[in-house]
């Protein structure tokens, strides 16, 4: 650890610091996620491998990656276990993997077609998160666990092989070095079974379905789904139920303490988000009535972002953001979030809930 003092970046560590003592000066928790998909260039040059196929730095292709983030996830947890309230060693690790070596159409770095590959990086980054939390421990008591992007997935016989994949395959191998598991949710997928299964060489990615175009995230911007229920500035269907499904589902599963970390709709306009943010949280309220393990609930996002692929076009944000004036500017769904906290309930705005519900008739 005396070593990795000295090769790192000791100013980059203050200036963290500095901006978690802010946030727990206002009275807020900190959960310090370690990694969300970016890597250094001398470990990751996806351009490298993309068009050479050289994966002498191929991120989480290359085994190194699996022993350097576990040094620097230890590094992090000893020097900042003593303002921290929580860690997480990564978000969306499927993302990375799945939207990297097979979903390519997605624009997601090295967008390298390769299941072998796909396989590799889910493997190494599980390896990573388990040997991460091991070390982690040894300088942190604070809970340390995983942010995940979660599928619910609906459709023929298919879906129980598609929530394999999606879900099951990756949490499985990471849940005992939990403490904690962090819920991403936006959407569902409709599945529908393939007659050929596209395989890895091990056997142990298979994939036998297709997700239907016109539910989930497969839908036309700004459309309606076929289901007859709204979608976003990016396609996506709004989906409500699917986020009490997916809680239930973990915590059968797994018994652990569940937080939602990602929750939110793309909607410029914020036509949609005030019921969006409504409709979840009635969710998730249920789901703690019914003895869920739910900790929390956090909505993405405070602000207009960088959406990664989609860069700057897609504003999940409860204010809004001109990037060029840099004027924030809240939208209506952000004075909604605040008097639902104030109330700690969704109770009094269910009549509104309903009224949006049988107007549209989602």
């Amino acid at each position: 650890m005396e070593n990795l003092s000295q090769i790192a970046d000791l100013e980059a560590l203050n200036h963290y610091r500095q901006i978690i003592q802010d946030a727990k000066s206002k009275g807020l928790k900190v959960i310090v996620n370690l990694n969300h998909f970016s890597l250094p260039l001398w470990l990751h040059d996806p351009i490298r491998v993309n068009r050479f196929r050289d994966l002498s730095r191929s991120g989480w292709l290359d085994d190194r990656s699996v022993v350097e983030f576990s040094k620097f996830a230890a590094f992090c947890a000893k020097n900042l276990t003593d303002i921290v309230d929580m860690f997480s060693t990564m978000n969306e690790p499927n993302v990375v993997a799945k939207l990297g070596y097979f979903g390519t159409f997605s624009g997601f770095p090295p967008c390298v077609l390769d299941l072998e590959l796909y396989e590799k990086a889910l493997h190494n980054q599980i390896l990573a998160h388990n040997q991460s939390y091991q070390k982690m421990k040894e300088f942190t008591d604070k809970p340390v666990g995983i942010i995940y992007a979660t599928s619910w997935c609906e459709g023929d016989e298919a879906r129980d092989d598609a929530m394999e994949l999606e879900n099951w395959y990756f949490l499985d191998r990471v849940i005992d070095n939990c403490d904690f598991l962090g819920i991403n949710y936006y959407t569902r997928a409709v599945v529908e079974r393939e007659p050929t299964t596209l395989s890895s060489a091990s056997g142990k990615i298979k994939i036998n379905w297709h997700v239907l175009p016109g539910f989930g995230g497969s839908c036309p911007r700004n459309s309606m789904s076929l289901d007859k229920r709204p979608t976003a500035d990016n396609g996506w269907e709004i989906y409500p139920q699917g986020l009490g499904y997916v809680l239930r589902a973990c915590q059968k599963r797994y018994n652990k303490a569940l937080y939602v970390t990602e929750n939110g709709v793309a909607d410029d306009r914020d036509v949609y988000r005030p019921y969006y943010l409504l409709a979840h949280l009635k969710v998730a309220e249920d789901c703690l009535k019914e003895g869920i393990d739910l900790k929390g609930y956090m909505h993405w996002s405070i602000i207009d972002n960088f959406e990664w692929a989609m860069g700057y076009s897609k504003r999940f944000g409860l204010v809004r953001v001109d990037f060029e004036s840099k004027i924030f500017t809240p939208r209506p769904s952000y004075y909604l979030f605040g008097q639902l906290i104030h109330s700690r309930t969704t109770e009094p705005f269910l009549s509104l809930l309903k009224a949006w519900e049988e107007k549209n008739e989602w």
